[in-house]
C-alpha cells in the first residue's frame, strides 16, 4: 500500500490540508512523507510501538500516520504513545486499511502478510479474528479527544472485483480519522 499519502493529497479538503501547519511528525512515512518539513519517523528511527522512548518532544501540532497502525504489535499502546506527542489543540491524523475493502474477508492478509490487525469503522461483528473497531479504539483510548472526522474512503474502489489489491492503482480502501486534543 505504498504511496497512499501521495494519492490522498489531491483529495484532501482545505480543512484537512490546514492541519499540516506548524510542527508535525509522520509516523511510518516510508518514502512518502505527508509534507516536506515534517519530522519523519520510520523503522530507521526506532520502533513506533514505543515511540515515546525515541521522541522526547511532546508538543507536536499534528501527528500523522498512514497505514502504519496495522503493523504494530500493540495498536492500543502504540496509539496511546502517538497521542502523547500531540500538544493541546493539536491533531492526530490516522489512516488504516478497511478490512472489508483491503483484506476482502481473507486472513492472514494475502496482500500484506506483515499486517497484524484489521480495522473496521463501526461494525460489531467481523469475519476477522484480529479486527479492531476504530471508533471504539479512538473513543476508548484517547483521553481529552474530540473526533473531528472519521470516514470510510473508497474512491475508485470497485466492489465487484475481488481477489485483487485495488490500492496498487488509484483506488482507496481505507478509514481516515482526525482527532483533536482538547486545550
Amino acid at each position: 500500500m505504498g504511496n497512499e499519502t501521495s494519492k490522498l493529497r489531491a483529495l484532501w479538503s482545505n480543512f484537512e490540508r490546514s492541519i499540516f501547519t506548524g510542527k508535525g511528525i509522520d509516523i511510518g512515512c516510508g518514502g512518502d512523507p505527508v509534507c516536506e518539513d515534517v519530522l519523519q519517523f520510520d523503522q530507521g528511527q526506532g520502533d513506533a510501538n514505543r515511540i515515546t522512548e525515541y521522541v522526547a518532544d511532546r508538543d507536536f501540532d499534528y501527528v500523522y500516520s498512514s497505514h502504519c497502525l496495522e503493523h504494530m504489535h500493540d495498536p492500543v499502546g502504540a496509539l496511546a504513545g502517538w497521542w502523547q506527542l500531540v500538544k493541546p489543540g493539536g491533531f492526530l491524523f490516522l489512516i488504516v486499511p478497511d478490512e472489508d475493502l483491503y483484506e476482502q474477508g481473507v486472513w492472514p492478509s494475502r496482500f500484506a502478510p506483515d499486517h497484524k490487525w484489521t480495522f473496521t469503522l463501526s461494525k460489531r461483528n467481523s469475519w476477522s479474528p484480529v479486527s479492531i473497531n476504530l471508533i471504539e479504539l479512538v473513543f476508548g483510548n484517547l483521553p481529552g479527544s474530540d473526533v473531528v472526522m472519521i470516514e470510510l474512503q473508497d474512491a475508485g474502489y470497485d466492489r465487484s472485483i475481488i481477489g485483487v489489491d485495488q490500492t496498487q492503482g488509484p483506488a482507496l480502501a481505507q478509514i481516515q480519522c482526525i482527532v483533536r486534543k482538547r486545550d
